[in-house]
């Protein structure tokens, strides 16, 4: 899926889809794994400018059913992994000529379009095309995102890429 057209366009992809990715303009990848998993295989690509490597659960909240069903305790998306993320495209579009960022975890279905969605409403002021389907958003990893930047400014719809 390509997502938003004003600021940067977005990408959202599955770990397998990713080994073969390749784009024809300046990008950045947001690889979202499992955890203890090992890091998603990335084809070389001339045109990628940065990976931030993030590892968090496909869960919004810890319970006992939830810890029951992943066999462990989670590992809950946190401000400070919502930091990392806002900060990493801060920084590139700021110093790289980046006109796209690709999101992508196991599936490419919840907490990649979720970061999307986050990324694209704060850049691009719109998020619909990430909240239709096959997409469905992780609601955790999309409200941290959008509180932490609200709380800092890191980002904005007007910040512009330095040309």
């Amino acid at each position: 899926a390509v997502c938003g057209e004003e600021i940067v366009l977005f990408y959202i992809k599955s770990r397998g889809e990713m080994e073969t990715f390749t784009l024809d303009v300046d990008y950045l990848v947001v690889s979202i794994s499992t955890p203890e998993s090992l890091p998603a295989k990335m084809c070389r690509d001339k045109y990628r400018r940065g990976i931030l490597r993030l590892w968090f659960d496909d869960a919004d909240h810890e319970s006992e059913s939830m810890r029951a069903y992943f066999e462990r305790n989670l590992r809950l998306f946190n401000t400070g992994d919502a930091f990392s993320i806002l900060n990493f495209v801060r920084t590139a579009l700021m110093y790289t000529n980046v006109e796209a960022i690709v999101c992508h975890c196991d599936a490419g279905i919840s907490r990649s379009s979720a970061t999307a969605a986050a990324l694209s409403k704060i850049l691009n002021g719109d998020d619909f095309a990430m909240f239709q389907k096959p997409y469905v958003p992780n609601m955790l990893v999309y409200r941290t995102l959008l509180t932490v930047n609200h709380e800092t400014k890191l980002l904005r719809k007007w910040e512009k890429r330095n040309v």
